[in-house]
């Protein structure tokens, strides 16, 4: 993990990712305070998706911010967000151990649609690709 992130997220390749076109970028604040941010690119989709999409890329919280809705209200914001940019599906990746996140994307009316290998520093894990085709009620 600590490659993984040491390879991924520095200064440059997080600038890289800001400036390029089809990625948004998004903050949560609690009282001025940044409590998560998003993440959202129209530049890839999954084959098997075959539709205008948007990929949910990254959505994180700050540890002991879980539970306060910071989570719930950065999904509603994505796929308000989805629907003003015209996509038809919003998909994602996750790690198929993260029961926690798989629950809550669930709970959003994501489903499973197949997997991909995703490295970790040197370690190969899996994915689940999930995706809501957007007019499904959540």
């Amino acid at each position: 993990m600590t490659l993984f992130l040491e390879e991924s997220f520095t200064t440059d390749k997080l600038a890289a990712e800001i400036l390029r076109d089809g990625n948004f970028f998004y903050f949560a604040k609690i009282k001025g305070e940044i409590v998560g941010y998003i993440k959202l690119s129209s530049l890839e989709n999954p084959p098997q998706l075959g539709e205008k999409g948007l990929e949910i890329a990254r959505i994180y919280v700050v540890s002991d911010k879980i539970g306060l809705g910071v989570g719930k209200s950065m999904m509603e914001f994505a796929l308000s967000l989805a629907k003003q940019l015209d996509k038809k599906v919003v998909w994602l990746g996750v790690w198929e151990q993260n029961h926690h996140a798989i629950r809550f994307y669930q709970s959003y009316g994501f489903e499973k649609i197949g997997e991909h290998e995703f490295m970790v520093g040197n370690d190969a894990q899996t994915d689940w690709l999930m995706s809501k085709k957007l007019g499904q009620e959540s």
